[in-house]
């Protein structure tokens, strides 16, 4: 199987994408399409694993500041090409190791399957141009899937949705036999807020993943901390606002305050805080001033956790303040609180209701910028997308607190769309005269509405951290089940006409 995948690019060198001897025979490394050089992209990148790998620049360097000696080749120095290609066919069992430490072991969805890579997307942006060039050229290489996660951010400002010249490639794509699966946006919980617009391609929705005699070393708070102003120092993002004799060796509490909603903090701040000064460790809590915060987890160089929601904060201040003794003005005189550093690299799964992730985009599909509903189910199905590890480019010219790294843990439906494509091409496999509708078909009609307690799938809605009930227009389907896909007792085929 051949899975297309437009994006930022790949990086030719991580371990998910390595030539596997023992793999798929189609993997032969003297069996490779068109690979095109360039920077960070040597000749002999495409090694069978690596089918295919090509860069659409001509959008962009008209009309966006592209870095030429960096950019102008397949080479990912992104990060979120890599990460979309490992999660749909990265080899199997790769080590997870982030500074040092190892987190599991990543397989994409299928694992055996190659890989066709069009590069349409930079750091500053892409064009329209350019996707449609790539969607094109993935067309002719014959993939057998093909995964978009990326795509317009809005509705068309003057035509139909399904109308548009982006639509109506993937309409020539599916014609040509290309199961295509769309990211289906990251704009909900707000209705009518996904950008799949055509049945002709599957909108993918994203679902969380539902999480589950010690050494105690001295918590100190920040604020308690400062030489300067505690407006300065409670968020961590000044060494010079703390005391450098007094937070070494200890576990700070830092507050996610004013200036990250305003932008001007940064978590990698206080990284680099915590780093100058020796912090043995940080909690980022919530500020009741400003309410719960949304937080993604990540893979930290010292120990570190964030704390997003008010009534957790407040139980940990309540124990805090109950464990530091002060003069008559308010000054610390005996830090009598203290914590524990526990293993933190092991999933835990709870027995929490399967739910739609806050930020997937949400039906009803339109077919104008009016909102207008348009007659078609949208999204098309729900999948795994929130904290996903999978590949990462160590360049991360985007993200730099991801820089240095081979792997990144994220959440989103460009997440959860390769898991889709990856078990569409295993179905494809399993059932090689299937079309694209029917492969469609299998994936819809076996899809799960309830949790395996027979508690249907719920929404993270518009108030942080509480679930409401949830319809077809946040699911689609439902969630998808991959077995059953394999053998759903009937599928319905469609014309082009």
């Amino acid at each position: 199987m051949l899975i297309g995948v437009i994006d930022t690019g790949i990086d030719p060198t991580h371990p998910s994408f390595a030539y596997n001897p023992n793999g798929s025979r189609e993997s032969d490394p003297f069996l490779v399409g068109v690979c095109e050089p360039g920077p960070g992209f040597p000749v002999g990148s495409c090694n069978g694993k690596i089918h295919t790998a090509r860069y659409f620049a001509s959008g962009a360097v008209s009309v966006l500041p592209i870095n030429a000696s960096r950019d102008l080749s397949p080479f990912d120095v992104d990060g979120h090409g890599s990460h979309v290609a490992s999660t749909a066919a990265g080899n199997h069992g790769i080590p997870v190791v982030v500074d040092g430490f190892t987190y599991g072991f990543a397989s994409g969805m299928a694992p055996s399957a190659r890989l066709a890579v069009y590069k349409a997307m930079y750091p500053p942006g892409g064009t329209l141009a350019d996707l449609i060039s790539a969607i094109d050229q993935a067309a002719r290489d014959r993939v057998d899937v093909l995964v978009l996660s990326i795509g317009p951010d809005h509705p068309p400002e003057d035509q139909i949705t399904f109308m548009n010249v982006f639509e109506l490639t993937l309409l020539f794509a599916r014609r040509s036999g290309i199961f295509v699966a769309q990211a289906a946006g990251n704009k909900g919980p707000i209705g009518a807020s996904l950008v799949s617009f055509s049945p002709w391609s599957t909108g993918v929705a994203a679902k969380p993943t539902p999480g589950n005699g010690l050494f105690r070393f001295r918590l100190i708070a920040a604020r308690d901390a400062a030489i300067q102003s505690q407006v300065s120092a409670e968020e961590c993002q000044n060494t010079a606002a703390l005391n450098p004799d007094l937070v070494p060796g200890s576990v700070i509490i830092c507050s996610f305050s004013q200036g990250f909603y305003n932008g001007t903090s940064t978590v990698t701040r206080v990284l680099n805080t915590a780093r100058s000064l020796g912090f043995l460790g940080f909690i980022l809590v919530a500020n009741p001033l400003y309410g719960d915060f949304i937080s993604q987890p990540l893979p930290f160089p010292i120990p570190g956790i964030m704390v997003p929601r008010i009534v957790d904060s407040q139980a940990i201040w309540s124990y805090y303040d109950n464990h530091t003794l002060r003069d008559d003005k308010g000054n610390v005189t005996t830090f009598g609180a203290s914590v524990a550093i526990k293993e933190g690299r092991t999933a835990k799964f709870s027995k929490s209701a399967l739910s739609v992730a806050r930020y997937s985009s949400r039906g009803p599909d339109i077919i104008n910028n009016q909102l207008t509903p348009a007659d078609v189910l949208k999204p098309d199905i729900l999948a795994p997308g929130d904290q996903i590890w999978a590949a990462w480019s160590p360049l991360s010219v985007t993200n730099p607190i991801l820089s240095g790294r081979n792997f990144a843990l994220l959440s989103g439906t460009s997440m959860a769309a390769p898991h889709v494509a990856g078990i569409a091409a295993l179905i494809k496999q399993y059932h090689p005269s299937w079309t694209p509708a029917m492969i469609a078909s299998a994936l819809s009609t076996t899809a799960r509405k309830h949790d395996r307690l027979g508690q249907p799938i719920m929404s993270h809605g518009p108030e942080l951290y509480k679930l409401y009930n949830s319809t077809p227009f946040d699911y689609g389907s439902g969630l998808i089940n991959p077995s059953g896909a394999l053998d759903p007792g009937l599928v319905f085929p469609s014309g082009n006409n």
